[in-house]
């Protein structure tokens, strides 16, 4: 939008659009969609520059176009009791503040749960955060980039970079970037990640009574 006037409109999706993030460069914009797709979007001329899909499940949503009537209204009251035990009507994407990683909602990797994180350049899946017991609904990474800074050698030997720099290396004697992610899931439950290990720093549980559906730092 520019002084109120619509720039451009985004067509590839077969399916509803549940969440689309900016790249912090500024050169994509990333969409999730009910199609199970991952578009990946150039805001030079808006054209489709990705299309990723087979790590996500589809959730479920319900617009009759004629308007409601009371069959309406009772079909979307049993779509309600669904969503309470597996569907998700929101798919909050999120891209890291160092642009290279994007960290998607809705996977699945059996038994569990999972958050998949596509890389820059490629933009296939390279790592899934693991864990929840149903869908994750949102994803958010903090605005800042983090260091840590090693002691002696058995933790160098120990800290995995991550995917920091695109490539999962040990980390050497010097400060390594990493990021922060916090993740929502229908379990009612958040975790809070970091780009430099495969488990999570925290775990909050017994704080809602309902699915978390939107996080913010």
């Amino acid at each position: 939008m520019s002084n109120g006037i619509c720039t451009a409109v985004l067509r590839g999706h077969s399916s509803l659009v549940k969440g689309v993030t900016w790249d912090p460069i500024g050169s994509f914009i990333a969409s999730q969609s009910d199609d199970k797709t991952v578009i990946i979007w150039r805001t030079s001329d808006w054209s489709l520059a990705h299309r990723t899909d087979g790590h996500w499940t589809k959730s479920v949503s319900y617009f009759p176009s004629g308007g409601f009537s009371l069959f309406h209204l009772s079909y979307l009251l049993t779509l309600v009791c669904y969503f309470q035990l597996g569907s998700t009507f929101f798919r909050r994407l999120g891209w890291s503040p160092c642009g290279h990683f994007i960290t998607t909602t809705h996977g699945f990797q059996k038994p569990r749960h999972s958050a998949p994180v596509l890389e820059r350049g490629e933009w296939v899946a390279t790592f899934d955060f693991l864990g929840h017991n149903a869908p994750i609904i949102v994803v958010k990474f903090n605005h800042s980039m983090f260091r840590r800074n090693f002691a002696n050698a058995q933790e160098v030997k120990a800290a995995q970079v991550g995917w920091t720099n695109g490539a999962s290396k040990i980390g050497g004697k010097e400060s390594q970037p990493y990021n922060v992610i916090a993740i929502g899931s229908q379990d009612r439950t958040i975790t809070v990640w970091t780009t430099a290990s495969p488990r999570p720093l925290f775990v909050a549980k017994h704080f809602f009574t309902q699915s978390v559906v939107d996080l913010s730092w």
